[in-house]
């Protein structure tokens, strides 16, 4: 059969169709409108509910628009392989549904859909245990980390002094820290595709994984002596590999990333601005705030975020990423 990819922007049920080799058989107006969307969701989750795990997962290869993007991950969701993790596996760990859930409210709000957010968010936080209980706790639409740990307090931003006191020492460093990262800017490259983010937005890896990067550590030694004096904060902690890391951001005029959410509630983004922060605007949780050259901002990575960047030149961030101050730590970094 001969191989048919689907332009951008077209909806779910094509790309649904090329995978089943039916292209005749979908209607794409069936999900095109807001009065025929629960119906053609209702289509998408028959066909892929029908399908292998592996084979309904495939569907997202295909080329297709965040909205429509959207409505896959929802459909994926309630699949009968992926809602078995609510069962069989503990909410302190990735489950399927929640990720899915998490996915499709991401795609949503990047294709400026808040409706569809807000219902896929009530749709996730519907599902009941066998004592009456949620299976996703999430307390609104704005905070979906894949996953939820209990007894954490929530904020969008945090103050960070009181909390991470080395931050005012890292913004006195920053005309040594700008030096660096400007020196190593052949070494970036394209950050985190998976959000679709719009423009030129870049990544170098500084510590990754658990373990300090050495060829990046190596181009910038001041910065990484620095960090490596404060960073990880509690190693033993962790309940996803890169509960901590420590990455170096680059923007372009006319970026923006649209909102997303990190992995866990435990875990603050130290977001520290190092040159051109023009009239860039970081907004989380719904808050926006313009970025300042050699400031830091604190914020809870499991809120949505996005970044907007109009302005001419580079925007360079340091992102140290650390652990919730409610979650115990030891004195001092760990090895």
């Amino acid at each position: 059969s001969s191989i048919f990819r689907p332009p951008a922007m077209r909806c779910p049920l094509l790309a649904l169709s090329v995978a089943l080799g039916e292209l005749d058989s979908l209607s794409c107006e069936s999900i095109a409108t807001t009065e025929n969307a629960t119906a053609g969701l209702q289509e998408l989750r028959h066909k892929l509910h029908a399908l292998p795990w592996a084979t309904a997962k495939a569907v997202l290869q295909e080329e297709q628009s965040k909205r429509a993007e959207g409505y896959v991950f929802r459909a994926l969701a309630t699949h009968p392989e992926c809602v078995k993790d609510f069962d069989s596996l503990p909410d302190d760990v990735v489950r399927c549904p929640q990720l899915m859930y998490k996915s499709a409210i991401q795609r949503f709000f990047g294709a400026n859909a808040t409706d569809l957010a807000e219902e896929t968010w009530r749709e996730a936080v519907s599902h009941l245990d066998e004592a009456g209980e949620p299976h996703v706790r999430w307390p609104s639409v704005l905070e979906t980390p894949t996953i939820w740990l209990r007894e954490l307090r929530s904020s969008a931003f945090w103050d960070c002094e009181p909390h991470f006191p080395w931050v005012s020492a890292l913004q006195d460093l920053a005309p040594s820290v700008a030096q660096e990262a400007h020196g190593v800017a052949g070494m970036l490259g394209a950050a985190y595709k998976y959000l679709r983010p719009d423009g030129a937005w870049d990544v170098l890896n500084l510590y990754r994984g658990g373990e300090w990067q050495g060829e990046a550590c190596e181009a910038m030694p001041t910065t990484c002596a620095f960090l490596q004096a404060n960073v990880p904060t509690a190693r033993d902690s962790w309940v996803v590999p890169n509960n901590e890391e420590v990455v170096l951001l680059r923007s372009s005029a006319d970026t923006f990333v649209p909102e997303h959410s990190g992995a866990v509630n435990n875990q603050i983004n130290i977001h520290f601005t190092i040159s051109g922060a023009g009239s860039a605007v970081l907004t989380v949780g719904g808050k926006g705030k313009e970025l300042q050259d050699g400031k830091a901002l604190c914020f809870q990575d499991s809120f949505s975020h996005s970044l907007n960047h109009t302005h001419e030149g580079d925007r360079y961030t340091l992102v140290v990423r650390v652990l919730h101050p409610d979650v115990k730590t030891r004195a001092g970094p760990e090895a």
